[in-house]
């Protein structure tokens, strides 16, 4: 009884991993796919910063790195060229990038360079903002500690 038990158990860890790298590469080929069918450079931005996220969860963090420069690249770029009403929405998006870009340094145990993305990503956020997001605890690894 106790054998098939373990059996059990163990088919279904098996099944429930497949499901689980199924799902991750379902859901990045979704975005990539969003990346290359769409024009706007905002959804585009947000794509990106998804993908950062997605590559580190699969031990990526080099394909990551790349996609993170690429995602910092194009929020530059919205910063300069938008309207007052997107600045904050960029503003927390190349937040949340930087913390992505730590995530992946504090996982390659490059300390020095994960601080220098967590200070990068609170650089873009003002202290309104920091306390709505201590409150519902918004980035994965608090950069908010640092604070």
């Amino acid at each position: 009884m106790n054998k098939m038990v373990l059996f059990c158990i163990g088919l279904l860890q098996i099944f429930n991993c497949d499901f689980c790298v199924a799902q991750n590469t379902s859901k990045l080929d979704s975005l990539l796919n969003v990346i290359a069918t769409v024009k706007a450079d905002t959804s585009r931005f947000y794509s990106y910063s998804a993908i950062i996220r997605e590559y580190s969860r699969t031990g990526e963090f080099e394909v990551a790195k790349a996609y993170g420069d690429t995602t910092l690249q194009i929020g530059n770029k919205l910063l300069m060229s938008t309207g007052e009403s997107m600045i904050r929405p960029i503003k927390l998006g190349m937040a949340q990038a930087y913390n992505n870009i730590a995530s992946i340094h504090y996982y390659e145990h490059e300390y020095v360079l994960t601080d220098q993305a967590y200070f990068n990503a609170l650089s873009y956020l003002d202290e309104k903002t920091v306390l709505i997001l201590r409150k519902e605890n918004y980035f994965q690894r608090s950069i908010i500690t640092w604070v």
